[in-house]
């Protein structure tokens, strides 16, 4: 019986990296679609530590490709916000994408920002530039 111990630990700790590896892929596989922001107007940013940075911003009524954003506003590349859709960008821990949207905002420049819906009532920023 103490034998067979160390293998019921190898494979509980087998199965337990698998479900580890399966829970951490699950931002990486989600599609990212791109935004366009122009920093100003209305636009809010909220810092911490960490690199988390949360961004309030209006969304834009038409494609960002027909007409870019006004100060404060986010615009899909193909299309305007649908109702309901976040306006929060969000970042956590990913000291890069911080810097280059705090160092858009305080510029008053405009940004790109590759997001998806994290179904929570954020844009979750995979990838930051065009």
């Amino acid at each position: 019986m103490l034998s067979r111990f160390p293998k019921r630990i190898a494979l509980a700790l087998v199965f337990a990296a698998a479900l580890w590896c399966l829970a951490g892929s699950d931002a990486s596989a989600q599609t990212s679609y791109t935004l366009i922001c122009k920093s100003g107007g209305d636009m809010v940013a909220e810092v911490r530590a960490g690199a988390q940075v949360k961004i309030e911003f209006q969304g834009g009524t038409d494609a960002a490709s027909n007409t870019p954003p006004s100060p404060g506003q986010c615009s899909w590349l193909d299309r305007g916000f649908r109702q309901g859709e976040p306006t929060v960008l969000a970042v956590a821990g990913d000291a890069a994408h911080a810097t280059y949207l705090v160092d858009a905002l305080i510029r008053g420049e405009t940004f790109y920002a590759h997001v998806y819906n994290d179904g929570q009532g954020s844009m979750k920023v995979t990838r930051i530039g065009p």
